[in-house]
């Protein structure tokens, strides 16, 4: 009986782990025309500094206590962390929820301390977009589904250009489609309910 019950609480809690768990788009374009997509999973309100460091980019970041991390570099493409603003280029962030019709220039940080209105917060279907230029130039107009495509597989494709640095440049990886976390939590619930109905311990 007490390995049953221990069973259902990792149960319980792997299936909390699933249904907060998150896909988010991350798009950054280079000023050769190189582009970079990937798709990431992470946990729902997850920061973008984090989401940034789960796309397997090498990045170069400065960090001040009272904002947080500032990005400097991508594929050393940018300024040093000593000197992170540099040139009157710089990483422009942007944001486009699934919903939204175009790229929303981000008014928070990446990490800043606080709550969501301080630093970005990971919501299902987002688009995080990165420029490397003066103020305001958008990335192309990408879409959710484009970046985290609904298929059971893993997709790998290089765009027609790429920068002089790795092979990752237009990468799209792909996760399991967000259904298979509803059918799981389903089959979760149906064995808890059957558990607690039929008390399967008082035949033993």
């Amino acid at each position: 009986m007490r390995g049953m019950k221990k069973l259902l609480v990792v149960l319980f809690l792997i299936l909390i782990d699933l249904v907060s768990a998150v896909r988010v788009g991350v798009v950054v374009e280079f000023p050769n025309g190189g582009i970079f997509k990937r798709c990431v999973t992470v946990d729902k309100g997850e920061n973008a500094y984090e989401i940034l460091k789960e796309s397997g980019l090498k990045i170069e970041w400065s960090y001040d206590e009272r904002f947080g991390h500032a990005l400097c570099a991508i594929l050393d493409m940018g300024c040093p962390a000593e000197n992170c603003f540099c040139s009157s280029s710089y990483w422009n962030f942007y944001i486009k929820g699934i919903h939204d019709d175009s790229w929303k220039y981000s008014s928070v940080g990446f990490d800043a301390p606080g709550d969501c209105s301080n630093h970005y917060c990971a919501e299902n279907g987002d688009l995080l977009g990165f420029t490397y230029s003066p103020y305001n130039k958008k990335p192309g107009e990408f879409s959710f589904h484009e970046i985290c495509p609904e298929t059971t597989t893993t997709i790998m494709s290089v765009g027609e250009k790429k920068t002089e640095k790795p092979d990752i440049i237009g990468e799209v990886i792909d996760f399991p489609r967000e259904n298979s976390n509803l059918i799981f939590a389903a089959i979760v619930i149906i064995l808890l309910v059957a558990y607690f109905l039929y008390k399967p311990w008082q035949y033993f």
